[in-house]
């Protein structure tokens, strides 16, 4: 089977993760095909326009995947339950009771 067949039945990642590396790898695809077809037919005009549309293209689904795939910021979550701490008590209250009784499950 494929390569990306087998890369996008990985457990681990998040299935918008598995989107963006999918877009990604047909971006780039697309992009190899448009560039050899344009060399063999001697750089016509649509064709090395398309080629530079594909490479915005390619920019993008590069952005989308890395922004897809980064990790959290534990200071962003700390600065996120001090807000909610503040705007919504019963909200905050109710996380954390659910908090305390997942980790005190574990133990």
């Amino acid at each position: 089977m494929w390569q990306c067949a087998t890369f996008l039945r990985m457990p681990g990642l998040p299935r918008a993760s598995k989107i963006a590396a999918a877009t990604l790898i047909l971006a780039l695809t697309g992009q190899i095909c448009i560039g050899v077809k344009t060399i063999w037919d001697g750089v016509p005009i649509p064709l090395a326009s398309a080629h530079q549309i594909g490479a915005m293209t390619v920019l993008s689904a590069f952005l989308f995947a890395m922004h897809t795939c980064r990790g959290v910021d534990a200071r962003h979550l700390k600065n996120l339950f001090g807000k909610m701490r503040v705007e919504n008590p019963a909200a905050f209250n109710n996380m954390s009771k659910q908090y305390n009784q997942t980790k005190l499950s574990q133990e």
